[in-house]
């Protein structure tokens, strides 16, 4: 039974990231897009951007509000690392998955003027997209941290990214944080939900007594 009631209560919890409005974002926060495949292969993948608040660079239209790498489109105003703007019924959700372990947070690498001069330096010239070695979640990951990682948290595409810019010890510190902070996460969790439980059963028999 609490095993039932921890996934409903974790789906809760993905139901609400994923309807978060656009007015609760902030400039440079990560975005992610559910998605089901990649290059036809059954891989369960996110699609990653930056939040824009706000028109900031020359070639953003007014209306932008995204920054992303949009792959292998044929068309060349469309594909690379463009300026664009969210579609209404567009289902995002938060994902600065990287800003609470403590790498991040000690070497204090997100910052506002950090973000600003890594869209500049990386608009039209994202180089070749390729689905695992330089993808969406590369840059978007770059652009906030200065790191460029794609680990498609989640998702069965996570078997297939590489992260060929990023130092192995770097990258397996990053990890086993990562895994730490799931592990709080979940700690957390079931905690309240057994005192939930508990205080449900204690004021029970206090009614029924």
């Amino acid at each position: 039974m609490r095993s039932l009631i921890f996934i409903v209560v974790t789906s809760l919890v993905i139901i609400i990231a994923a309807a978060i409005p656009l007015e609760e974002l902030k400039y440079g926060d990560i975005i992610a897009f559910p998605r089901k495949t990649v290059c036809g292969v059954r891989y369960t993948y996110k699609h990653y951007g930056i939040f824009l608040d706000k028109k900031r660079f020359p070639d953003q239209k007014e209306d932008d509000n995204l920054f992303h790498f949009t792959g292998p489109i044929p068309t060349k105003t469309l594909s690379g690392c463009v300026f664009d703007k969210l579609k209404p019924g567009d289902v995002i959700e938060r994902d600065n998955f990287l800003d609470d372990i403590p790498l991040i947070k000690e070497n204090k690498l997100v910052s506002e003027d950090r973000i600003t001069k890594r869209i500049a330096e990386k608009y039209k010239s994202c180089k070749m997209w390729e689905p695992t070695k330089n993808n969406c979640e590369h840059l978007s990951t770059y652009v906030r941290y200065g790191l460029k990682i794609s680990l498609q948290c989640g998702q069965n595409a996570a078997k297939i990214v590489k992260n060929p810019d990023v130092h192995p010890t770097i990258l397996k510190k990053i990890k086993t944080q990562l895994e730490f902070k799931k592990l709080e996460e979940e700690m957390e969790l079931n905690l309240y939900i057994a005192e939930g439980f508990w205080g449900e059963d204690c004021n029970a028999g206090a009614n029924g007594g």
